[in-house]
This record gives C-alpha cells, sequence and structure tokens, in this order.
C-alpha cells in the first residue's frame, strides 16, 4: 500500500429490482383483539451503479493493481446525508466518478482507461521514490 489515499467516488441510483412480500399487523387500540396479519406487497430497491461508472470502476481498479495502489470506492448514494455532504464539500466535487488523492489530485467525470494509468502512475512513481 502506497502512502497516498486514494478514493474513488461513485454515485448509485436506487433502482426497483422486484417486489417483496410481507406479512403485516393492521394498527389497533385495543391490544386484546387478535388481528389476522395482512400480506403486503412493497418494491425491493437495491443501489446500482450505471454502466459507465461501473466501467470506470473497474478500469481504475484494474489501473490501481497494476501499479500495487489501493483504491478505496466511496458510493455517496449509500452514505448518510449529513456525511456525503460533508465529503462532497470537503472534495469540492463536482461529477461523478472522481478519482482523488489526499494531495488533492483528481479527475471528474468520464476517466478514460489512459486517464486512470497515467494518473495512478504518477501517484506510484512518486510514493516509490519516498521509499529511496
Amino acid at each position: 500500500m502506497g502512502l497516498s489515499h486514494i478514493r474513488l467516488y461513485v454515485r448509485s441510483l436506487k433502482t426497483v429490482t422486484g417486489t417483496v412480500e410481507e406479512m403485516r399487523l393492521p394498527p389497533s387500540l385495543n391490544t386484546r383483539v387478535r388481528l389476522r396479519p395482512d400480506l403486503v406487497t412493497e418494491p425491493k430497491f437495491e443501489y446500482v451503479l450505471p454502466e459507465d461508472q461501473e466501467r470506470i470502476r473497474e478500469i481504475v481498479k484494474e489501473a490501481a493493481s497494476k501499479f500495487s495502489l489501493e483504491v478505496e470506492v466511496i458510493d455517496v448514494s449509500r452514505e448518510n446525508i449529513l456525511h456525503r455532504a460533508i465529503q462532497e464539500q470537503r472534495e469540492k466535487i463536482k461529477a461523478f466518478p472522481a478519482l482523488v488523492t489526499d494531495a488533492g489530485e483528481r479527475i471528474e467525470g468520464n476517466i478514460t482507461e489512459e486517464q486512470a494509468q497515467s494518473f495512478l502512475s504518477r501517484i506510484a512513481d512518486r510514493t516509490r521514490k519516498k521509499y529511496l
């Protein structure tokens, strides 16, 4: 692991992926009355990365492994709203995905394979120089 902390911020979409059936008791003010549970059908949600962000995540992970670097992937849609606001303000992220280092270097938006390789190569070179 290098000395630089590298994060890839992505934003997934909350998507309906099916339905879930569950048994629920209807509300009752009288606790002595036994009510039959009702079968309720509700939508089932999952967070799904858009194809372009999934592709970029794979490109960054592959390039990072090539240079023996670790990249933390943070899905801001799954973070609680306060934590997300603090991260976005601190990192000043304007577009997703965003590849960010502790030193403030960044690439945002549609990251190409060449951009990811070049960016991570520079970080790996600096990390190696610190050890020499």
